[in-house]
């Protein structure tokens, strides 16, 4: 089934489709901070053996997974137990709850020999009742995911969820088992809602050079037999769009295995006269697995000399790198020319380190963007102090000790107007 909504305007487009690479989260989940995007708030060591060490260089791998972003787990305790992180949670007693975690044990210098997710009981005075211990198939070097379905006892009104590693029963060890910990889960079963979150980094609704006037149309999947909500924000160059992520405006829905299709997002979300990036947020009604939206953007301009359109396809992202990225292709001459831009993917201020590159790998300019929260910014290479390239890249680098980002250049015809948007990897 397909759904059509018109938003602005009308007329005939040309599509590439890709899948979203999506940050996500489940709306019923009951922790606080179980993806780890910025740092480890809310996560308590369980003891004194236990250290807790937040990673911005790895995350979950697996589909649905958020990404960069895990705490990593280093427990020095050789007798058989298990160590690690905890969060507790109000329950209801009788209540039916899901519960998991993602598990990666590197095995360089690491005894981890498991990976168990530990639910201890309490009641409302913090009176101990019960523990539950949960296992997955262990192995090394590969994200895993540990699940489980429980029952909160008589008496229950707390939850105790407690992502851990197993040392093996070794007095001549002295190694600490390393885990790192990503997306942890623990939602009431038949959580009416699953959540998926991305972003298209670069969207207009915005004249340009030689009377072009381009707009960024949308087109979505829904990979779940549960009808979508598609919400969304435009994100303005250089402003601070923490608000707007917030209260993202409704879109649409997106049937049941089905199709929408929007046109001109940027001047729906009221963004008319500008460039910037778009936010966008799909809950899957009654519950998904993740990842179930796909989508991609057409950032186009009509043909003056007749039908169709010139444009480029920018597919949506999750929320990014933490580290170095690069986007080969950068021309300034008179055959092409190349915009650079970027799209804060986080709700803090990011500090962003671009540099272009000439083709013998000399670094010929550099600037240092500062972005707010959600910001974005893009322009052009003389903006940047280059003047001619005949081919070269662009370098992104995150300087800010937190945040995420994604980047890319689009590199324009001179002559047609047609562009080529490459992603920064």
């Amino acid at each position: 089934m397909v759904r059509r909504i018109d938003t602005v305007r009308a007329r005939a487009l040309c599509w590439m489709i890709v899948a979203v690479a999506a940050s996500t989260a489940t709306a019923q989940n009951l922790l606080v901070n179980p993806s780890f995007d910025e740092d480890s708030s809310g996560w308590t060591p369980a003891n004194a053996t236990i250290e807790a060490i937040y990673r911005d260089d790895v995350g979950s791998s697996l589909a649905g997974g958020s990404g960069p972003g895990a705490v990593e787990i280093r427990f020095s305790f050789w007798n058989g137990a298990s160590g690690g992180v905890y969060q507790e949670v109000a329950v209801v007693e009788g209540t039916s709850y899901e519960a998991a975690f993602s598990a990666f044990a590197p095995s360089q210098d690491n005894p981890a020999e498991d990976a168990p997710l530990f639910i201890q009981w309490y009641d409302a005075g913090h009176g101990f009742i019960a523990q539950e211990a949960h296992h997955a198939p262990f192995s090394n070097d590969a994200w895993l995911r540990i699940e489980a379905s429980v029952i909160a006892p008589a008496g229950a009104a707390i939850a105790r969820v407690y992502p851990t590693v197993t040392n093996p029963s070794d007095p001549a060890e002295t190694r600490p088992g390393v885990l790192y910990v990503d997306d942890v889960l623990f939602a009431e079963t038949g959580s009416t809602t699953t959540v998926q979150e991305a972003f298209f980094p670069a969207a207009a609704a915005v004249a340009g050079l030689a009377g072009t006037y381009w707009t960024t149309d949308g087109w979505f999947r829904s990979a779940s037999g549960a009808t979508v909500e598609l919400a969304g924000a435009f994100l303005p160059q250089g402003a601070d769009n923490t608000v707007a992520v917030a209260s993202p405006v409704a879109l649409g829905e997106i049937p049941g295995d089905g199709t929408l299709i929007l046109e001109d997002l940027v001047a729906a979300l009221g963004g008319t006269g500008q460039t910037g990036g778009l936010y966008l947020r799909a809950e899957a009604i009654g519950g998904t697995q993740l990842p179930f939206l796909f989508a991609t953007s057409y950032t186009s301009t009509p043909n003056p000399e007749g039908g169709g359109s010139y444009g480029q396809g920018i597919p949506a992202v999750g929320r990014g790198s933490k580290g170095r990225t690069v986007a080969p292709g950068a021309f300034q001459n008179a055959d092409r020319r190349t915009n650079a831009g970027a799209l804060n993917t986080s709700p803090v201020a990011i500090s962003l380190r671009v540099e272009v590159v000439d083709g013998d790998g000399r670094t010929i300019a550099g600037q240092t963007w500062s972005l707010p929260p959600y910001a974005q910014r893009q322009i052009g290479l003389p903006g940047l102090g280059v003047t001619s390239l005949g081919g070269g890249s662009v370098g992104f680098e995150l300087l800010s000790g937190s945040g995420s980002y994604r980047a890319y250049t689009s590199t324009v015809d001179a002559i047609t107007g047609d562009a080529v948007y490459t992603a920064a990897q």
